[in-house]
């Protein structure tokens, strides 16, 4: 019984080594975005934002958006409260550029599955952007990070468009774990952009 096992188990990571090597040769062919330095958008985006019990994380991830290179008359930012018990609507309220949704609003007591799902639903439907851009709560990122979302949107003309994202503050082996899983999807999800 053991040596099948034994067959089996090298079997599968053979199978899974060689589906990697797939992946990093279709994702070498993928090319670098470069900005033009004259680059002026035109698309006004909605960077929809759920979000349950980020306190400690939503008022960093709005002045990093605040803090974006990128037109502010072309930006809408809609963050969801999805059933906070924190201050999180607290947070979101002091900043007068952003729109505020209780998700409780619209779901009346109706017990859901999926909250994010209807929370990221609803914000799209109470959105005013051309292109919809979502993120968590408890993301940070660089002043590029709209501009060059939209610069892809606007010269590729795609319908849609996967951003990589990092993990920070790996504490233990499930975080680390977790890290190199996720890096693991982004190379699937790039190579399969190409099909």
């Amino acid at each position: 019984m053991l040596p099948i096992i034994t067959f089996i188990s090298v079997l599968l990571l053979l199978g899974y080594a060689i589906l990697m090597l797939y992946f990093r040769a279709g994702w070498k062919k993928m090319t670098e975005l470069k900005i033009q330095k004259d680059y002026k958008p035109r698309t006004r985006v909605s960077i929809i934002i759920p979000a349950r019990n980020e306190e400690k994380s939503i008022g960093i991830l709005i002045k990093n958006i605040l803090a974006q290179i990128y037109p502010p008359e072309l930006t809408e930012i809609i963050v969801i409260d999805d059933h906070s018990t924190d201050n999180t609507s607290k947070v979101v309220g002091t900043f007068p550029k952003v729109t505020l949704i209780t998700l409780a609003d619209f779901t009346k007591g109706t017990v859901l599955n999926a909250y994010k799902k209807k929370a990221i639903e609803i914000g799209i439907k109470q959105s005013s952007g051309e292109l919809i851009i979502t993120t968590d709560a408890d993301c940070a990122m660089c002043e590029f990070w709209l501009l060059s979302i939209v610069y892809a949107y606007e010269h590729n003309h795609n319908k849609l468009l996967a951003a990589p994202v990092a993990f920070f503050n790996k504490k233990n082996w499930f975080q680390i774990f977790q890290s190199i899983d996720f890096f693991t999807m982004q190379g699937c999800n790039g190579r399969s952009l190409l099909f």
